[in-house]
Parts: C-alpha cells; structure tokens; sequence
C-alpha cells in the first residue's frame, strides 16, 4: 500500500504516478466505460479520482437549477403571504395571481 506524507505533497509540482494493479474483470469495465465516453482509460481514470479525490468537509458546488429543482418540491405549499410572514420580509407583490392583503 501507498503511504500519503501531508508536508512532501503540499510541496509537489511534478504529477503524481499511480500504479494501481486491478482484477481483470474491473480493468474491463473502466476501460468499456472510457471508451464510451470517447476518452483513454488514462483520461478516464484521472476524471474518477478527481470527482472522488475531495478535501474532508468540502462541499459539492451547487447550480441555480438544482435550487430551483430542490424547490419544485414545495413551491405552493405555501402562500407568499405565509412566506412573508416566515421570514420577516416585505410584503411581496411580485406575484399576481395570489397578491397579498
């Protein structure tokens, strides 16, 4: 197994090597996996460890969809009258359809 000294790889600016021995049957299933993404398994590979390779505690970078996907859930489960009064806000009238009295 590889051993990761914290203070040798803050100093590094050459790319890491990794030799990674792996069953045949996974090597088979990345490199199908590559190949159907267009890219070399090398490629491939590089991209997984990136996506998975975050720092403790760090938090995925979120869209505006995906808050406005998170929100379809509950849009019109309240009024914008009681959302108002939720948050203490100036009474909305960007709404027509439900203006507030």
């Amino acid at each position: 197994m590889g051993r990761v000294e914290t203070e040798e790889y803050k100093l590094r600016s050459a790319p890491m090597i990794l030799t990674l021995d792996l069953q045949l049957e996974i090597e088979r299933g990345l490199l199908a996996q590559a190949q159907a993404k267009g890219v070399s398994l090398t490629e491939y590979a590089q991209e997984i460890l990136a996506r998975e390779a975050k720092p403790v505690g760090a938090h995925p970078r979120r869209t505006g969809q995906e808050l406005i996907d998170a929100c379809a859930s509950i849009r019109g489960l309240l009024t914008d009258k009681e959302i108002d009064l939720l948050f203490s806000r100036t009474a909305s009238t960007s709404c027509i359809s439900n203006p507030v009295r």
